[in-house]
């Protein structure tokens, strides 16, 4: 029988290759291939809850949330049908609008 977790692992990653397979449609193998690398970043970000509730602290400090930032812009732009390249300037540019949250994050955070 199949574990809990295993099930939303499963569940998970059907979604992300369901929506590399959308992109792959829409835009270019790169997009997707982008996509699929993402989705496994975030499996290894989830991979337990301990390590899951690190990576959620983590959100304080500014350059990981340029990264998540980064991963839903290419998202975002890449199923709206943009090639690669412009989808990685708007990935980049979500990644300063991540840097600024992550500043405001780790500001708010620290507060003592």
């Amino acid at each position: 029988m199949m574990g809990k977790t295993t099930f939303y692992q499963l569940i998970i990653g059907t979604i992300i290759g369901l929506t590399a397979y959308q992109i792959f449609q829409n835009s270019e193998l790169f997009n997707a291939l982008g996509i699929i690398l993402l989705g496994a970043l975030l499996f290894y970000s989830f991979r337990s809850k301990i390590v899951a509730w690190t990576s959620i602290t983590m959100l304080q400090n500014p350059q990981i949330t340029a990264l998540a930032a980064i991963g839903i812009g290419f998202t975002y732009i890449s199923y709206q049908g943009f090639s690669f390249w412009p989808s990685t300037f708007f990935s980049i540019g979500t990644a300063l609008i991540g840097f600024a949250i992550g500043i405001v994050i780790y500001g708010l955070w620290n507060l003592r």
